[in-house]
């Protein structure tokens, strides 16, 4: 007799018409069917809560009444027998009304309780399930009722503990009655249907479109249940693989999709790697210690400490001299193991045998699981590159024997991005790398960069694999958040409105980062405004961060240290490039000169496209008043000219430039000349004097390593690179120890919205593309 097992979870039987659709399912299966069936989605989690008890009668009775079925249903769940017989009842009464609703289709269903079949004895970690028993009563109940041509229906979940009370299986548990009936009456085939179409290579939380997998072998997947896979619970395998029977994940939904099989014979993987999976909330704990050295037993010691208290370990790892040995566990472990470990070496720690037992909390482990990768060389080489180019620091590495699976503890905050970094290595560019920009500043900056991200879609996604979208836009009045990310034509009417006037945020007050949902996060800063605290909260929510705004960088030296140190700690990342000169790669240029051991020892340079303006237009004799006014209605000063004229902005870009040398200073230390109170005949004297000898005025900030830092009119003769300096044009010039004779000169336009936006992007695409190499 060829039989099949079905199990259809909470969300195939979350209301009528899903589940009618399984009842189709039930109905048309060929040959011998045994299904197992979950509670409505959702009902198990109320039943725990104890909180409305009415929303548990009122689901089931609606869809009682709208599948049409008559007779008496209990829908009271079971109070006052404790938490198992109140969990029960969710599986117990879907059970029945599946019953009822077949028998009404004219199939031979009948309603079987699990636990006339299901036995569970209590093992070294708890209960499991008894085989023998197991078998015996599924052949004595459930093979005369297939053999009679019935299709039994059986509640999952449930079971009877080594003294015959209701027990239950834990999270997931049907799957896993499933599987029993399947081992227990040597079925053909198993099927969970499912909301997806199977596992897949990562998490679509990480990924925005994971493939599909085709085939799974059964430790593959059981290693891929363990870490974090949740559409599959860690012990439902375990029965099929003895007397190797196919599992089969499906689609309710899309029934005609392949979906997963899972057995112990699968073809040939060109890939090493068959998924990534990820368990977040975990802690490392490290046992260090050189008395440790030599010493037998340290190890059995720690984990039976752990075994003891019911603490599962996730990850080992022990350095070969045996100095120290660490592991991961839940974080909601940590208190009682890190207890047990101190108590267990007490002698130890008092007499320095073992120096500390630490505790790195924000801890996550991400593992490569595939049979491919055994004797695959080179494996490892790839996964630590990948990482490597994608700054990901792995703080500990384990690796069976089998080399079926590498797993690597890391920040918990670079989670997505070294999943996105894995999946990229393993399984190629074809889906881009989504990510999402929240936009602080709607201004003509703002607009631009819009624009350049709406033209160049097609080209970001072809040339680097990247879909960059806008998630939230932010103007003075508020915010507009957007779902998934905002449409090109979206944001171009917004664009359209902002220029009418008529633009709309919709909901005030910041952003609320710890509730945005993203692959990967970049918040872009604009503005003008002091956004200190608006920056940090987007840190500490693991966005990274892109600047033009020079504020965040020039205010207390405190502020500006904590930015980078929250940074650090929450594993983001900060670029700024377009704070100092917009388009321009000055401070990625400094920054390449400080890796290669170049470190600047002079900074000179014209920061100013409207200085700048107002310079070259006193070259050429204009009065300085006037040529104010024309670079006012040109559009190429402040609306108050006097923000310009003052130096400020210049010195907020010499103290960006001083501080990425590693200068603690204060924007009040730089000597900063203002032009706002010089009338036109003193400028028609200095400019005089400057002609005379030869020369011409020029406002230039310079940075002296550790030596000066200041901000003013200044004469340049023909050997300086700012005589040839014309209009809006930008220009610094880098002495270095390499290039003290002939300094580095950058050279281009350093001002306009349309430039800015440019250098804003680019640190974007330069943030989104770390992984594309």
């Amino acid at each position: 007799m060829q039989i099949q097992i079905f199990k259809f979870g909470g969300s195939s039987l979350n209301e009528a018409k899903t589940i009618l659709r399984a009842a189709e399912l039930i109905k048309s299966a060929p040959g011998s069917l045994v299904t197992v069936v979950s509670a409505m989605g959702g009902i198990t989690d109320l039943l725990i809560a104890r909180t409305d008890f009415a929303e548990y009668k009122n689901r089931h009775q609606d869809a009682i009444r709208t599948l049409g079925l008559d007779g008496n249903f209990d829908l009271a769940p079971v109070l006052g027998h404790g938490m198992a017989a109140r969990l029960a009842s969710g599986e117990r009464l879907m059970a029945q009304i599946m019953t009822a609703l077949l028998q009404k289709q004219g199939v031979d269903a009948i309603y079987v309780d699990a636990l006339e079949i299901i036995h569970t004895q209590m093992g070294p970690a708890g209960l499991v399930y008894d085989a023998r028993v197991c078998a015996e009563r599924a052949h004595e109940i459930l093979m005369p009722l297939l053999r009679a041509g019935q299709r039994p229906i059986v509640p999952g979940f449930i079971g009877s503990g080594p003294n015959g009370e209701l027990v239950t299986l834990g999270r997931g548990g049907s799957d896993y009655t499933a599987t029993i009936l399947g081992a227990s009456l040597n079925a053909e085939r198993v099927t969970l249907y499912k909301e997806v179409d199977g596992l897949l290579t990562a998490d679509p939380k990480y990924i925005p479109k994971p493939q599909p997998i085709a085939e799974l072998h059964y430790q593959e997947a059981a290693e891929l249940s363990y870490y974090g896979a949740k559409i599959l619970h860690p012990r439902s395998i375990v029965p099929l693989i003895k007397p190797k029977i196919p599992l089969y994940l499906k689609n309710t939904f899309y029934p005609d999709r392949p979906g997963t099989k899972i057995s112990g014979e699968v073809s040939e993987n060109l890939n090493p790697v068959r998924a990534l999976t990820a368990i977040t909330q975990q802690v490392l704990i490290s046992v260090e210690g050189c008395g440790m050295m030599g010493v037998p037993g340290v190890a059995m010691r720690t984990f039976k400490a752990m075994a003891e208290n019911r603490v599962s370990v996730t990850l080992i790892s022990q350095a070969s001299s045996e100095a120290s040995i660490c592991f991961t566990i839940a974080k909601s472990d940590c208190a009682l193991s890190h207890e047990a470990l101190r108590k267990e070496f007490a002698f130890e720690l008092q007499n320095q045998l073992i120096e500390r037992i630490q505790i790195v909390e924000n801890v996550a482990v991400v593992a490569c699981v595939g049979r491919g990768m055994k004797g695959y060389r080179g494996l490892s080489a790839r996964v630590f590159g990948a990482f490597k180019h994608a700054n990901v620091n792995i703080m500990a590495i384990a690796q069976g024997s089998s080399e079926f699976n590498i797993s690597m503890a890391i920040a918990e905050s670079e989670t997505s991005f070294a999943i996105q970094t894995l999946h990229h290595e393993f399984f190629g560019a074809e889906d881009p790398l989504q990510v999402e920009l929240v936009i602080e500043g709607f201004g003509q900056i703002g607009q631009a960069l819009i624009q350049q991200l709406v033209s160049q879609e097609d080209y970001l996604r072809k040339e680097f694999g990247a879909l960059i979208g806008v998630k939230a836009l932010v103007d003075s009045q508020g915010h507009r958040l957007f779902d998934p990310i905002a449409s090109g034509s979206q944001l171009m009417e917004l664009i359209e409105q902002k220029k009418a006037k008529s633009f709309r945020a919709g909901m005030s007050g910041p952003i609320p980062f710890s509730q945005l949902l993203v692959h990967r996060g970049i918040c872009v800063d604009v503005t003008a405004i002091d956004h200190h605290a608006t920056l940090m909260d987007a840190l500490r929510n693991h966005f990274d961060l892109v600047l033009a705004n020079k504020k965040p960088l020039t205010g207390p030296f405190l502020e500006y240290a904590d930015l980078f140190e929250t940074a650090k700690i929450n594993g983001c990342q900060l670029r700024y490039e377009a704070t100092v000169g917009a388009g321009l790669p000055i401070i990625d240029t400094v920054d390449k000169l400080v890796q290669a051991g170049d470190a600047p020892s002079k900074l000179e340079g014209c920061f100013s496209g409207t200085l700048g303006y107002l310079m070259s237009a006193l070259d050429s004799g204009t009065v300085f008043s006037t040529a104010v006014a024309q670079a006012q209605a040109l559009g190429l000063t402040e609306p108050d000219p006097k923000d310009d004229l003052r130096g400020t902005d210049v010195a907020r870009k010499a103290l960006i430039l001083a501080r990425e040398l590693g200068w603690n200073l204060e924007l009040s230390d730089i000597q900063t000349e203002s032009l706002a109170d010089i009338s036109d005949e003193e400028f028609k004297e200095r400019v005089g004097r400057a002609h005379q000898a030869g020369k011409r005025l020029r406002y230039i900030a310079k940075v002296v390593a550790h030596q000066e830092i200041s901000v003013g009119l200044h004469e340049v003769g023909p050997d300086s690179p700012f005589y040839y300096l014309v209009g809006t044009t930008n220009q610094v010039s880098i002495s270095t120890p390499r290039y003290e004779h002939s300094p580095l000169v950058v050279t281009g336009p350093g001002a306009g919205a349309g430039v800015t936006a440019a250098g804003v992007l680019n640190d974007i695409v330069a943030l989104a593309v770390r992984v594309r190499r």
